[in-house]
């Protein structure tokens, strides 16, 4: 058992760009922490969500340097799956932020 499964028990996980970012473009020190992460969702055993920032932070770079691999490959992983819901938020006020 890693170090992520002995930290989250049962909560759902917000997933922010960082995550992903680290994923999709490997940076090496995080690959085994990535790895259970994901290894965690796609099992069933985590239940993650991230919201639509989350998408437009990601695709900041790629949408730069104009690779579309990369800007697809962000797009198709951030889709909703069994244990990764995309959410999208609105805000009400500063200070709230509403899932819509």
């Amino acid at each position: 058992m890693g170090q992520i499964s002995q930290i989250i028990t049962g909560q759902p996980v917000y997933l922010d760009a960082n995550v992903f970012i680290y994923a999709l473009e490997a940076y090496p020190e995080f690959i085994p922490a990535i790895t259970e992460l994901f290894g965690l969702i796609d099992s069933g055993k985590l239940y993650a969500v991230t919201s639509q920032l989350t998408l437009a932070e990601t695709l900041v770079k790629p949408f730069r340097d104009s690779n579309i691999h990369l800007q697809q490959a962000y797009q198709a992983s951030l889709q909703n799956k069994v244990c990764l819901v995309l959410i999208f938020c609105c805000y009400k006020n500063r200070n709230k932020v509403k899932e819509c």
